[in-house]
């Protein structure tokens, strides 16, 4: 694990300094997908997962902490953050105080017959449809779950939202990463989706779709999809991504070859205007990312970073920097889990990542900013193994505190 690294670009020099790494939550058993949310003052939520990735018996906790994260409480199942708020799904802050949090996997209803708020059904009636690579959750007209919440964790609202003129006729979905508030007021999102080819077949792609609600998230609209990559991509991979930890798995050839795509994407609105948007297209292959200079209404043709990773998490830091926090190895394999730095706050240019943590893990990542520092919180656990396989003392929630000075 690096301790510390100093970036010089033109006149600007940053060092990120490793301050401490603190153990959040320990258990027996496996801990994975954790998120951070940010209450009032040093409030804190921790929302996390436990048990084996894909095996059937994964449970959603949540941990709440009133001294910005040095003791933390376990909390009931009836706590509004208790339920599916993990590093999946949709979050937002807005500036009439709210948080708003938009479940990842669409939910088991009829669109058609939707009333005010799911046709009286009650919420915790609504089930999920299934991940995105579910033929299950595979539907015409998604519908998710949607809530707002005060920033004393008090559930505001619970209710339904759909999204209009989706260019798929079947498809399944799911999304990341955080709502943005834009300065009209406008909220804009991205998402993904696995579209069901007609005639089907065996594999489709993925792809990230950008969506927008003009009425404060009580409806959302398609706006752009991302569908191929730009001459700047790696040889072109992504319009066939090998999935390199099959053959360990002995799933053959066939699935090794299996079309990948864009998901788990994340979006920030910069200094300057532009939004950037941050996409996963595999295990072992680049992220890549595109930009809007409008509002969110066009993107660039996403271009590859060169380093690989999951669920990318950006941040604009008060010190102009844009932080990414990302990471990953060969899938439920050990892991290498990191945070990267464009100095001018733009994301043209990526420095070196500054890798804080090896070891078993998901590489799934939440951050936040506080007093010049970025906390990013990561698992440091078995994934998809059993949680015997790595003979760990004890499986946890970590997170790593970095200073980051600039100066020029």
């Amino acid at each position: 694990m690096l301790r510390e690294a100093v970036y010089t670009r033109g006149q600007r020099t940053l060092r990120a300094s490793i301050e401490r790494c603190d153990v959040l939550r320990k258990s027996d058993g496996i801990l994975t997908f954790p998120r951070l949310i940010e209450l009032e003052g040093d409030h804190l939520v921790l929302a996390y997962g436990r048990n084996q990735h894909g095996g059937g018996n994964e449970k959603r906790f949540a941990a709440a902490s009133d001294d910005l994260g040095r003791t933390w409480t376990d909390q009931p199942p009836q706590y509004p953050f208790s339920d599916h708020v993990q590093t999946s799904g949709t979050l937002g802050y807005l500036r009439d105080g709210t948080i708003v949090y938009i479940d990842c996997d669409p939910l088991k209803v009829d669109v058609k017959t939707l009333g005010a708020a799911g046709a009286g059904i009650a919420p915790s009636e609504w089930k999920s449809a299934g991940g995105v690579t579910d033929a299950s959750a595979e539907m015409e007209n998604p519908a998710f779950r949607i809530r707002r919440f005060s920033r004393a964790a008090e559930l505001l609202d619970d209710s339904i939202i759909t999204i209009r003129d989706l260019p798929w006729k079947v498809a399944s979905y799911a999304h990341c990463g955080k709502l943005l508030e834009l300065d009209n007021g406008d909220l804009l999102a991205a998402f993904f989706a696995r579209p069901v080819s007609d005639p089907p077949t065996p594999h489709s792609v993925m792809h990230v779709f950008i969506v927008r609600s003009t009425d404060g998230g009580k409806s959302f609209e398609f706006v752009w999809q991302f569908n191929e990559l730009g001459p700047n991509d790696v040889a072109g991979r992504m319009r066939l991504l090998r999935r390199p930890w099959t053959a360990e798995l002995g799933l053959g050839d066939q699935h090794a070859q299996t079309p990948y795509g864009t998901c788990e994407p994340d979006i920030e609105l910069l200094a300057n205007g532009d939004i950037l948007c941050m996409m996963r297209t595999g295990s072992g292959s680049p992220m890549v990312q595109s930009r809007s200079t409008d509002r969110g209404q066009t993107w660039s043709s996403p271009v590859s970073i060169g380093w690989p990773g999951v669920r990318p998490e950006l941040r604009l830091l008060s010190n102009g920097v844009l932080a990414c926090s990302s990471g990953r190895g060969l899938y439920g394999q050990p892991q290498v889990t990191y945070a990267m730095f464009s100095l001018d706050g733009t994301g043209e240019t990526w420095e070196y990542p500054l890798a804080f943590h090896t070891g078993p893990g998901c590489s799934y990542t939440s951050n936040m900013e506080r007093d010049g520092k970025l906390y990013v919180t990561y698992s440091h656990s078995s994934f998809t193994q059993p949680a015997e396989i790595y003979d760990l003392p004890y499986h946890s929630i970590e997170w790593v505190v970095i200073d980051l000075a600039v100066s020029g």
